[in-house]
């Protein structure tokens, strides 16, 4: 596991997240940033320093480790700044959140409130100067990321 690494997450008992997957077409519904020895989740609302070992539980989660491309030593450091900027314009609250998941149910194609995880972690690439994705951030799915990513363990 290393900086930069993406850990994809299918989260078995919750009804959000069954949402979550049935509106992004996706098999996971949430993902996050590994940096160093922790994940950097963004969750709903706020923003989260995790433990790897949080997500090992086979009975709550599904979990994929994907790597989307071998970082330097300079492309780690800055996607550590990036995390920072990035962390700090998505702090929004509770209410954004919903009403975004409102407007991803009715199928809403304009400009999301918010972004989601994946968003967010493709925005953490894009400021560090690594072009992975070429949609708007609000509608990048964990899949998406799935799609583009090698395996590293699943």
């Amino acid at each position: 596991m290393q900086t930069g690494d993406i850990l994809l997450i299918h989260t078995k008992w919750c009804p959000i997240s069954w949402l979550i997957r049935k509106l992004t077409k996706s098999n996971w519904n949430h993902c996050a940033l590994v940096f160093y020895d922790k994940l950097l989740d963004f969750r709903g609302h706020k923003l989260e320093y995790n433990n790897f070992s949080k997500y090992k539980n086979k009975f709550w989660y599904r979990i994929k480790l994907i790597r989307l491309q071998e970082l330097t030593d300079k492309q780690k450091e800055n996607l550590t700044y990036s995390a920072l900027v990035v962390s700090y314009l998505e702090k929004q609250g509770y209410l954004r959140f919903l009403l975004t998941l409102f407007l991803l149910i009715i199928n809403y194609k304009g400009k999301l409130p918010r972004n989601i995880c994946s968003g967010c972690i493709v925005k953490i690439f894009e400021l560090t100067g690594i072009h992975i994705y070429w949609k708007k951030y609000s509608r990048i799915t964990p899949e998406d990321l799935n799609k583009i990513g090698k395996e590293i363990y699943d």
